[in-house]
């Protein structure tokens, strides 16, 4: 695991349950930008 996932991880178990709860939907949504763009840019250079 990277410094910063470490890092990141450390920060998470500092709050409560309901706090992680919106980080991990944040999480989720940057996650599925990043993907949805990988896709496309598979799909241009087919």
């Amino acid at each position: 695991m990277t410094a910063l996932k470490q890092t990141a991880m450390k920060e998470l178990e500092k709050l409560p349950d309901d706090k992680v709860n919106f980080i991990l939907q944040i999480m989720q949504g940057v996650n599925g930008l990043y993907n949805d763009n990988q896709s496309e840019k598979k799909e241009a250079f087919e």
